[in-house]
């Protein structure tokens, strides 16, 4: 009980405690930057706005892939037959080039998915997995419940144009943090500049793979309806940020705005560790068989700060700590404050159990801190 607290906890520690910085001109109806380890948010437009994805989708139908794989129910190797419904001269837009009653492999509608944006790979996919795109669509609507995206359902594999199909810069921001963190593997997939098929080389549409340093990835995506998306990601330095900009004019527009967000993140915010979880203390324990119990902090914490913030974790011991302890016991917290504004505390806990003294010790004990002064028990220590 007490480790669910800490971890809801520690997603509110997670926030930056000042206001942030000014944020450039960003043409987009709708956008998000968010930080992909603590899941902070460091800039929004309309983030819940409910807008069509385009092949953002496709975002979705690649994690619903990865799971079916990860979870045993597909595997990278294995054929798949491209069905008329999924042949690319029968289906619109974007295309990998599948050819009627061939035999392909998920790896490579996978790619054709993530590289190629190819809806008839998105299709070849979901017939695959479950059968047909409807009970697919039904499939991606569980995960995003899963996931907790709020704003999104969908009705195909492919983004292509239907008023009940819907997401938002939010929810794909989200659907791309789980992709990062579920399946690093499978992530880099989206990395890759090209990818050749049936003799047919396509370039990955992410400009931003070449534009920007660190940039690996996400997805693009246009309709007439959806204007041009992007969800892009890049690392710097060991930190990642995840930027989703949704309804822009142009392809450079999307680019210019993409960057401009990630840009911002990187140059105006950093991750931080307040203390080292894995630091253990020895903490005075009266009438107990050991004098002292060693101690550490129950979770880890990282966050997304301002640069020139500063950040403090101040430990408070349980005084007196009177034995017995048992392991796991609550011994203390830790305060982490950002610019001296308390925002969270984390429990420590006892390493090891200390059994208490016998009755005529303990007295004995008592006597003797009574007479020599004794005052162990009310030990406290500052910085962690």
């Amino acid at each position: 009980m007490i480790r669910k607290k800490l971890i809801t906890l520690l997603l509110c520690l997670s926030f930056p405690a000042a206001a942030a910085p000014p944020l450039p001109e960003i043409e987009s109806e709708s956008y998000i930057l968010m930080d992909a380890d603590t899941g902070v948010v460091l800039a929004e437009k309309n983030p819940d706005l409910r807008l069509p994805p385009a092949s953002l989708t496709k975002i979705m139908t690649a994690y619903a892939g990865f799971k079916a794989i990860s979870e045993g129910r597909a595997e990278l190797q294995q054929q798949v037959r491209v069905s008329r419904n999924a042949w690319a001269q029968s289906v619109a837009g974007s295309k990998m080039f599948l050819e009627v009653d061939t035999d392909v492999r998920i790896e490579e509608l996978l790619r054709g998915i993530i590289i190629q944006s190819g809806n008839d790979a998105s299709i070849a996919l979901a017939e695959s997995l479950v059968g047909d795109e409807a009970a697919f669509a039904q499939w991606m609507n569980e995960q995003a419940e899963k996931l907790e995206l709020k704003n999104s359902h969908f009705v195909n594999a492919t983004g292509l144009p239907d008023e009940q199909h819907y997401s938002s810069a939010r929810d794909m921001a989200l659907l791309v943090r789980r992709t990062v963190l579920d399946f690093p593997d499978f992530y880099k997939m989206y990395a890759e500049p090209e990818y050749t098929y049936n003799n047919i080389r396509q370039e990955n549409r992410n400009g931003l793979l070449d534009s920007f340093a660190g940039a690996d990835g996400v997805k693009t995506g246009y309709t007439k309806a959806a204007g041009y998306c992007l969800a892009a990601s890049a690392v710097r330095n060991g930190q990642r940020l995840i930027s989703v900009v949704m309804k822009t004019a142009s392809i450079r527009k999307r680019e210019i705005a993409s960057s401009k967000l990630l840009a911002y993140g990187f140059n105006h915010f950093k991750q931080e560790r307040p203390f080292d979880d894995k630091k253990t203390r020895k903490l005075p324990v009266a009438e107990g068989v050991e004098k002292m119990v060693t101690a550490k902090p129950t979770v880890p914490v990282l966050m997304t700060i301002e640069r020139g913030q500063k950040v403090k974790a101040l430990f408070h011991p349980v005084t007196p700590l009177i034995a017995p302890i048992n392991k796991d016991m609550v011994v203390g917290f830790i305060e982490i404050s950002v610019d001296n504004a308390v925002v969270g505390t984390v429990t420590v806990a006892a390493v090891t159990d200390v059994a208490a003294v016998g009755r005529f010790k303990r007295w004995a004990d008592i006597a003797k801190s009574y007479f020599s002064g004794d005052k162990d028990h009310d030990f406290v220590l500052s910085e962690w």
